[in-house]
């Protein structure tokens, strides 16, 4: 008989090992990220329902120039470049600027932020009230509102939500303030 190669250190029998109730135990986490994936896959044809207004266009037509043309734009500009900057990366590999492809990162980040912050509430919270705020979350007009725009407003909002689930880690039980 041979032995399996795994990369544990520890001796076979000392393994964690996958258990029905371990797995019962993942069931909520895997029903918040199922749910942001399911939010994101619905609202993505809602991203060319409509052309670019006006901020977008400035926004994507900044996006449209040459990098170094592009910095100095937004160098002048109030909104931090990051937003503009993967445009312009994600117009140079796609080789489109259409609206569904440049309102992409905002529907990205938004999802991604629903779901990192309901998974933090998962192991803050518990269960059910990370699983509530995921419903609230998914049923907010505001968050699909900003889902929908190719602006920096939802970048922010990814990033907020991931800096509040980092601050929500960091307060486990247990550990002192």
């Amino acid at each position: 008989m041979t032995q399996m190669r795994t990369l544990s250190p520890l001796p076979p029998d000392e393994r964690p090992r996958l258990t029905a109730l371990g797995l019962a135990r993942l069931l909520p986490g895997v029903l918040i990220v199922a749910a942001g994936v399911w939010w994101a896959w619905l609202h993505v044809p809602a991203l060319a329902a409509e052309s670019f207004w006006t901020d977008e266009l400035i926004s994507v037509g900044d996006a449209t120039y040459d990098l170094i043309r592009m910095l100095k734009i937004q160098g002048a500009d109030i909104h931090p470049p990051l937003h503009t900057f993967l445009l312009w990366l994600l117009q140079r590999l796609t080789q489109s600027a259409s609206e569904t492809t440049m309102r992409l990162p905002s529907l990205v980040a938004v999802a991604s932020g629903m779901t990192i912050l309901g998974l933090a509430a998962w192991r803050r919270l518990g269960a059910w009230p990370a699983l509530v705020f995921m419903v609230l979350a998914m049923s907010s007009p505001l968050l699909a509102g900003f889902a929908g725009q190719a602006r920096p407003h939802p970048l922010s909002f990814g990033f907020v939500c991931l800096a509040t689930s980092a601050w929500l880690f960091l307060l486990r039980p247990g550990r002192p303030d």
